[in-house]
């Protein structure tokens, strides 16, 4: 078709055609000519517009041209992409080809890439690609909305943070839940299924075979377990893994196709949601529905992960009463595959229990902090999981601190002994290698840049001083001395004075030493003791103080300025402590009686510089004096000790017995003078029924009684109540409470709750319970049903409410399910009757809203419509498919709170930007012309704006249509195609950059290179040859 119509153009022209026109049309013919060898012509394309899905379009047709899919840039070069776009094609390639930072989206299960792209849906990536685009889009896009309808019904966001995100990490391991490392998927499309995956009831297959032939559907796994192919049959394949399925699928499709020829792809379109239960001692612990691609990891993401006494090592599923799979973080941290984590069926529990034994590593390792470590587990493998040692640790021993029953030890273990386990609250601390300076001389003091220095061999102290920027120019007056300390070989050390004055004003004085390695000088300066001149007043007075040294103050006035005595001072133990001009001290005791008595005595002593009067308090030994009385005692308490005190009277003080006392007898603990400790069996039953008996003993000093309690071998029995009740809780156990007394503590039944689905779990050893028996533990499970009538009287009653509990029972009441209350969206606009309507199915589309609503008016602009949904804003809209087309892309199922708009019919067409001339004469950027059927962006620029402006950017033409839909002017570099206008759209131009204006006005018309015209028509021509002889062959 294209050569043909080149051929009647120049047959049409008899004249000469001007250089301009035939350049005109040879360029033309060659960009007609490729497009029939082209799929796609990208030119005028922006990269950074295109999704995944066009990406891998583009590829794959490069791929039929016989191009590897690493080249990137080359394909989009050759369909016309410019260099800088290309160059951005092959950056977007790379990211999906795994060659840029692996996109964490894929999950846990998402296998390593290999380095060439693989297109989703294909077998191998040496197969033709052929038309995956196209099959994988429609998968995709089903699946895309059957994910929003599922976070519509787990009542979750995409945006939603998990409840652990933000927590500090004290324990290793808590940096997978806390640090927003895992995702939890809340759409099936967030996470690609890995071979692993088991599939179940509510799961959807895309299965779709292409290449000579074409199949695509998808199919729901139905409540027995079966996918039902056209024409095939039922498949089972519920409690398959994603790689068996597929392998199954594969073989039964195979008689109906050829698979030689064709490319078989299998997908998981849609993942089931199921409910998880997570408890113990966890975040946020409570039942969570997922999308079944999440693993028990991903899960454990949505209740925040383990508090911090949950336990990272221990983490149980239990599945039907049974455990059947054991968690540990510390596994999946260091090797991350499937083994190491586990995917989750309904009702399933994640049982997070108490933390084992937490020690904590520091020091010289790579990653210092608190680890778990199961009972058993060594040093050697809590130095592993700290990452092992850090390169300036030192591995041959390291020290363990250890709390033993009454004190912490301290633990030297040597290499030989890293193998042994360690305790709950060890600390283990790995030192570091000595790193001291061996060929250094150090000086400090009074020079610009005091420290260490490298020592070289004849280095003298003058050169040390330079070296260290010299002697601060403000200190030379005030130098007072300085010294050398030099080690021998004995490692001892010995001190020379140096004459640092002489030093610096001569070179040769003998104190300008050469040093040795390891020398140390110090230069000081001359101290101001005026600080040290006073004197002060401390100990039992009101106010004690200190002040300047004045000469004549006496003791007498010391005591006056300090306010005089306290009440307990000791007048005998005051002294006064006197230190003279060489720091020596004295001790002079003070006579307080007789300077109070006489002020003008030789006690009251004058004082001196540096002088301290210390006054004593009395001293009380009662604190050390003290008794006790504690255990089963309503007030237990401790007092001073006082003479004649007995059991009797610290009874009555301590307000007598508790219920639960064991009255037989209680123990006394007495400390003897040389304070060892001996124990005293008391008769307490003697003891209140006669305090004059030999029973009641007199207590003595440090005396500790202890009052023992009946044990109570039901302590933390109870009974638990949870599910569709008003106040989910558990109480203590007590005997004959029945089923209806637990569900009536728990305030009745919810609206939401299955009365024919309570199910109590039990531990059957209670069966014959008797009190204080040892008993083995099992569980079992019964399911019953109870009155509906519970949900609103409690009085209510039956047979099976009578059903007699037993200790540890747990009752659960399951809820109704998909049960919740009415979701409303809004139709506003040119409907019949427009408002409010309840969503009537959980995939209700917009097709059926609008026939609910009356249909539409005939004044409807169908093309202009939107829908406003919460997070998702411009929504492409073409209602007019919508409506006639129940399958199209654009019947959207609807979401709770979705607004459809559906404005007049609107004539009015915008022009609006700075790119055409009725701006450059009005400088009015906007524009409103008439609706004219049929026409492009262009007519309307030069009808209405009056063109296009000299420097107007006219490839960078765009239009915007009412419902979010865009499209761009494409540039064939002498053709542009300009976007066709449609009512109420806004044309958009603008004016091309500075750079742009001054390369136009600096380039030169080059004369026509009519050899170079030729050669490509001619191999435009010849290629489109050798495709046509191919293809009729």
């Amino acid at each position: 078709m294209h050569g043909i119509y080149i051929s009647g153009i120049f047959t049409a022209r008899k004249t000469k055609p001007s250089n301009a026109m035939l350049k005109r049309f040879l360029f033309l013919a060659a960009i007609l000519v490729t497009t029939v060898l082209s799929a796609q012509d990208l030119t005028g394309i922006k990269v950074d517009d295109l999704s995944d899905a066009q990406i891998r379009a583009i590829l794959a047709q490069g791929k039929e041209r016989g191009m590897d899919i690493n080249q990137g840039e080359q394909v989009a070069l050759s369909m016309g992409l410019p260099a800088a776009e290309a160059a951005k094609f092959r950056q977007r390639v790379e990211a999906l080809n795994g060659q840029s930072k692996p996109n964490t989206s894929q999950g846990t299960g998402a296998a390593p890439s290999t380095g060439a792209l693989e297109v989703p849906g294909t077998v191998a990536s040496s197969e033709t690609l052929g038309n995956t685009a196209n099959v994988e889009t429609e998968v995709l896009q089903q699946a895309e909305i059957k994910s929003e309808a599922a976070v519509a019904i787990a009542g979750t966001s995409e945006q939603s943070t998990a409840p652990g995100e933000g927590l500090p990490t004290k324990v290793y391991g808590q940096q997978l839940f806390r640090g927003a490392d895992l995702r939890i998927y809340e759409r099936s499309l967030d996470a690609k299924a890995p071979d692993h995956y088991i599939l179940g009831t509510g799961d959807e297959l895309g299965v779709s075979v292409y290449g000579t032939s074409y199949f695509n559907e998808v199919y729901k796994v139905d409540s027995r377990g079966y996918i039902a192919i056209n024409n095939v049959g039922n498949v089972a394949v519920r409690g398959l893994t994603f790689a068996e399925a597929r392998n199954v699928i594969k073989g039964r499709m195979a008689p109906y196709f050829n698979l030689g020829s064709n490319t078989f792809a299998f997908n998981l379109a849609y993942s089931r949601t199921v409910t998880v239960n997570i408890v113990g001692e966890v975040v946020n612990p409570g039942s969570y529905k997922l999308p079944a691609i999440n693993t028990a990891f991903n899960a454990l993401m949505a209740a925040g992960g383990p508090s911090d006494i949950g336990t990272l090592r221990d983490i149980k599923i239990v599945r039907s009463g049974k455990v059947v799979k054991t968690l540990d973080v510390y596994a999946f941290l260091l090797n991350p595959t499937s083994e190491n984590d586990y995917y989750l069926q309904e009702n399933d529990y994640i049982s997070v229990g108490t933390n084992h034994n937490v020690v904590t590593i520091t020091g010289a390792v790579k990653r210092p902090m608190k680890y778990e470590l199961l009972p058993g587990e060594s040093l050697n493998q809590a130095i592993a999981f700290a990452g092992g040692f850090a390169s300036n640790a030192y591995t041959e021993a390291v020290q363990i601190q250890r709390q033993e029953t009454e004190e912490s030890i301290l633990m030297d273990i040597t290499k030989p002994d890293f193998g042994m386990a360690l305790n709950a609250l060890d600390i283990i601390t790995v030192k570091k290698k000595n790193d001291q300076l061996k060929q250094v001389v150090t000086i400090n003091g009074a020079v610009f840049q005091p420290g260490p220095y490298r020592f070289e061999a004849g280095l003298t102290l003058l050169e040390l001083i330079e070296k260290a920027g010299g002697i601060k120019q403000d200190s030379i007056i005030a130098l007072d001395k300085a010294w050398m300390v030099r080690m021998r070989p004995d490692f001892t050390r010995y001190y020379t004075p140096i004459d640092i004055q002489g030093v610096l004003a001569d070179a040769n004085h003998p104190d300008n030493k050469v040093l040795k390695a390891k020398d140390a000088i110090t230069i000081t300066l001359k101290k101001d003791y005026s600080g040290e001149e006073q004197i002060s007043i401390v100990g039992a007075v009101r106010n004690p103080f200190g002040m300047n040294y004045a000469e004549g103050v006496t003791v007498k006035n010391m005591l006056d300025m300090a306010d005089g005595l306290k009440l307990f001072a000791d007048p005998s133990r005051a002294y006064l402590v006197r230190t003279d001009e060489n720091y020596n001290r004295t001790y002079l005791p003070v006579d307080l009686d007789a300077v109070l008595a006489d002020s003008l005595s030789s006690a009251n002593i004058i004082l001196q510089p540096r002088d301290i009067l210390t006054i004593e308090d009395k001293i009380d030994r009662t604190d050390e004096e003290k008794v006790s009385i504690t255990g089963a005692v309503r007030s237990p308490f401790q007092m001073k000790y006082a003479e004649g005190l007995t059991v009797a009277n610290m009874l009555e003080m301590a307000d007598g017995i508790k219920f639960e006392t064991f009255a037989d007898r209680a123990y006394l603990t007495r400390t003897r003078s040389d304070l060892t400790q001996e124990i005293i069996e008391l008769d307490l039953a003697a003891v209140i029924m006669d305090p004059n008996s030999s029973a009641n003993l007199t207590l003595q000093a440090r005396d500790a009684i202890s009052v023992l309690a009946k044990p109570d071998v039901d302590d933390g029995m109870g009974i638990s109540v949870a599910g569709a009740v008003r106040n989910p809780k558990r109480f203590n156990y007590a005997e004959g409470m029945t089923l209806g007394d637990a569900l009536r503590l728990a305030g009745g039944l919810n609206p939401n709750a299955d009365f024919t689905r309570v199910e109590v779990s039990r531990i059957s050893a209670f069966d014959n319970f008797t009190k204080g028996t040892n008993r083995e533990i099992r569980t079992t499970a019964l399911i019953t049903s109870v009155p509906q009538a519970l949900s609103r009287d409690l009085n209510a009653d039956s047979e099976e409410l009578q059903f007699v509990l037993q200790p540890y029972d747990q009752v659960v009441v399951r809820e109704i399910p998909d049960y919740g209350l009415q979701e409303l969206v809004l139709i506003q606009g040119e409907v019949r009757y427009p408002g409010y309507y309840p969503l009537l199915a959980k995939d209700e589309k917009l097709a059926s809203l609008i026939r609910r609503a009356g249909g539409l008016t005939r004044f409807a602009n169908t093309r202009n419509a939107s829908i406003q949904r919460g997070g998702h804003p411009n929504i492409v809209m073409n209602l007019q498919r919508a409506t006639t087309n129940p399958v199209s892309k654009y019947n959207y199922r609807l979401q709770p709170g979705d607004v459809l708009n559906i404005p007049r019919q609107e004539n009015l067409i915008t022009i609006t930007g700075a790119g055409h001339k009725y701006f450059e004469n009005t400088y009015e950027s906007t524009v409103n012309t008439p609706f004219v059927s049929g026409k492009r962006a262009r007519y309307y620029v030069r009808q209405f704006a009056l063109g296009y402006t000299r420097d107007a950017a006219r490839a960078d033409t765009y239009v915007k249509y009412p419902n979010g839909k865009v499209s761009r002017t494409i540039n064939l570099g002498l053709l542009k195609v300009y976007p066709r206008i449609q009512k109420g759209a806004t044309i958009y131009t603008s004016i091309k950059t500075k750079e742009e204006r001054e390369k136009r006005e600096k380039r030169d018309v080059k004369p026509l290179d009519w050899n170079q015209a030729v050669a490509t028509v001619t191999s435009a021509i010849m290629g489109f040859s050798t495709v046509y002889v191919l293809l009729t062959r």
